[in-house]
Formats: structure tokens, C-alpha cells, sequence
């Protein structure tokens, strides 16, 4: 699953994904060996703020005995999309996205560690640039 995390929250489609499955699930067939896997990208620097979602995740996949494997998640939202070319943060997702293709080719079972990506750029270089671009949007609906 690839989503993104708004303000801790998990975005409501991906609730009632989730909801709706559960339902179906209870009453149907399903595949309980594949592997669950989720990308997330969120707004805030510090990718490890994506913890509760991960417990989310996990506890959804316990409840309908699904296979949990691990979950890549990506600090500084679009940030990490335009510094995404740079070579020590490429290396970074290139591991991160390596490891799903490899856990899936070889079927590991063995318990996984998440992959928490943090942005290239320093985190208050990123808060003043948040900072600017309100700024400016503040001044842009004040004009209109």
C-alpha cells in the first residue's frame, strides 16, 4: 500500500479501504500468505513520526492474519520528491525499495526493521522555507 500521512492521520479512503476489506474478508477467501508492505510520505521532517500509523497497519494485519513485512517511510513530503536525484538520499530509497523486491523474491518470513527516510535537506532549513512559502500564500489571499 502507498499512501501519504496527513497530520497523523490516516487518510480517510484508506480507512474505508481498509473498513470494507475487513468486511469482505470475514466472509471470503483471501491470499493471508501474501506480504503487506506500505510507502508513506508525510509533510514532517521526521519520518519516525509515522510510528502510530505502522501500529495501525500492524494491527490491521493481525486481526485478518495477514503477513505484516515492513513499511518504508519518507520525511519532508514534497522535499523528499526534489532532492530525490541526489545521490545519498537516492541510495537510501534505492535500499529501501531493493528490500521489498528482495523479501518478495527470496519469501523471507523472518521479521523485518521499517525503513525511516529522512529528508537531505536540514530540518530548519525546511521550517523556514514552510515558513516563507505561508508567508506568502498568507499575503496572496490577503490581496484577493
Amino acid at each position: 500500500m502507498v499512501f501519504p500521512l496527513f497530520t497523523y492521520g490516516i487518510p480517510g479512503a484508506l480507512m474505508r479501504l481498509l473498513e470494507d476489506f475487513y468486511l469482505y474478508a470475514k466472509d471470503n477467501g483471501y491470499n493471508k500468505a501474501a506480504g503487506i508492505y506500505i510507502v508513506v510520505n508525510c509533510g514532517f521532517p521526521r519520518p519516525e513520526i509515522m510510528g502510530e500509523l505502522i501500529r495501525v497497519m500492524k494491527n490491521f494485519c493481525r486481526r485478518l492474519s495477514l503477513n505484516w513485512r515492513f513499511a518504508i517511510c519518507m520525511g519532508g513530503g514534497p522535499f523528499a520528491a526534489m532532492t530525490v536525484k541526489a545521490p545519498l538520499l537516492n541510495m537510501k530509497y534505492k535500499r529501501a525499495f531493493s528490500a521489498i523486491a528482495a523479501d518478495i523474491k527470496n519469501g523471507d518470513t523472518g521479521q523485518k526493521e521499517n525503513y525511516f527516510i529522512k529528508p537531505l535537506i536540514p530540518e530548519p532549513i525546511l521550517l523556514w522555507i514552510k515558513a516563507q512559502y505561508e508567508k506568502k500564500m498568507k499575503a496572496g489571499a490577503a490581496s484577493k
